[in-house]
């Protein structure tokens, strides 16, 4: 930061690391909301909030109908069947 002002790049990280803190919290707390919400959409946007819908449409809707900025929500789908891969 120089001169009160943020440079791109300090931006950037400060992005960089919210996002991977919003990614990490939804990664902690799936398996609890695949059970209370299966076959859902989950997203959790800046703030920590948190969005359920059961499309990727109707969450998208959710996200503009609140005002949340959709470029910046990390998004899953509530599986309760994972495929499971034999490497």
């Amino acid at each position: 930061m120089a001169n009160g002002r943020h440079s791109y790049g300090d931006n950037r990280l400060e992005e960089e690391a919210d996002y991977k803190h919003r990614r990490k919290l939804i990664d902690s707390h799936y398996r609890a909301y695949v059970q209370k919400h299966p076959s859902k959409w989950l997203g959790l946007t800046i703030g920590d909030v948190w969005v359920l819908a059961d499309s990727l449409k109707a969450l998208v809707e959710k996200l503009g109908a609140q005002g949340l900025p959709r470029t910046d929500v990390v998004i899953r789908y509530l599986n309760p069947d994972p495929v499971k891969l034999v490497l």
